[in-house]
């Protein structure tokens, strides 16, 4: 890894900034962090050398997810068109749902067995919970309201997640899918992007169970929304990525994130601010599994792409991937 190469003095973290921040033409261009491919991160170069240290590594909080807000009105229109879709894909035989199915996989060749992500939606004990509205509470809506209805409790169930109570966000969120349900049915975008919220609550609750069912039927449905290139379904694989890492899960984790970043990149460019989250991510699976030397690369990059996306300097992802540079650099001084 470069900042590994002997005789060759590490630039600082300040340093590292600054140089990501200027232009191809400067002078920090000649110790500009190599962007790392996905065959990269698909597997290790065994002639790398590897860090081998006696202790463990210190301890770092790191449970990172971004909450799923609006869905974009054009969108709308890409779920209509993804529904007819998946109704002729219904309709052909099983021999051939197999071979689209493979023809949708991505190249990465770790994403041909992601199906593990995956779990087909069952909300029917969502509407059995103490915070369930009635039967009467829900007819009272038509479906002309009922779509404002459930992004309304969302936005409610989002102000009360932030604040830190997820106990009644959730509660919330549960009725909005009720609503949501009803009118549209369980392959809904709002629906969707709810589950993936009440993952993220279960999650910071430390309810893994409840939190990776709801993370799975989000990414489940955005599947067969969407179809596996979507930037809705990276977003699912990489709340499902945080939340492998939080309870220990790392391989899992990293092949979460990998596949979310092969479909960032792909579909939004290499140096968008979602793949520096993923680098972020990856970063964290790599440390967690003590290889620092891909660690930093992923922290480095993280941090790069940030800065050429124009991520403002507090943002959580910048702060978190220099602090997980200047702890690598504890580790390996």
């Amino acid at each position: 890894m470069w900042f590994l190469k002997k005789n060759k003095k590490s630039q600082s973290i300040p340093d590292l900034l600054t140089c990501s921040m200027q232009s191809a033409s400067s002078d920090c261009e000649k110790e500009e962090i190599p962007s790392i491919s996905l065959e990269t991160e698909a597997k290790h170069d065994n002639n790398k050398e590897e860090i081998s240290l006696s202790s463990d590594p210190p301890e770092k909080p790191f449970f990172l997810m971004e909450w799923a807000k609006d869905i974009e009105p054009e969108e709308l229109k890409r779920v209509q068109n993804a529904l007819s879709l998946n109704q002729q894909l219904q309709e052909n035989s099983a021999e051939d749902n197999n071979i689209v199915a493979q023809s949708e996989s991505l190249i990465h060749p770790k994403c041909l067995r992601r199906d593990s992500f995956i779990k087909q939606p069952s909300l029917k004990h969502l509407f059995e919970t103490r915070d369930s509205l009635s039967e009467e509470q829900i007819l009272e809506l038509s479906e002309d309201n009922a779509l404002e209805k459930g992004r309304s409790l969302n936005q409610q169930g989002l102000k009360m997640a932030t604040g830190g109570d997820y106990l009644h966000a959730i509660g919330i969120w549960i009725q909005a899918i009720q609503i949501l349900v009803t009118f549209y049915g369980e392959f809904h975008s709002d629906v969707a992007l709810i589950m993936n919220n009440m993952g993220i609550a279960y999650g910071k609750m430390n309810l893994y169970e409840e939190a990776k069912e709801m993370l799975q039927e989000s990414l489940f449905v955005r599947k067969e929304l969407y179809g596996q290139h979507h930037v809705s379904v990276a977003a699912s694989l990489h709340s499902i990525g945080n939340l492998l890492l939080s309870f220990g899960d790392m391989k899992e984790s990293l092949d979460a994130h990998l596949e979310a970043i092969a479909i960032r990149t792909r579909v939004l460019g290499p140096n968008h601010k979602e793949v520096a989250f993923s680098h972020n991510g990856i970063g964290h699976a790599y440390y967690d599994m003590k290889k620092y030397n891909e660690a930093y690369d992923e922290f480095a990059e993280a941090l790069r792409i940030s800065s050429i996306a124009g991520l403002p300097l507090d943002h959580h992802v910048i702060e978190d991937s220099r602090n997980g540079l200047e702890m690598l650099e504890e580790l390996i001084s």
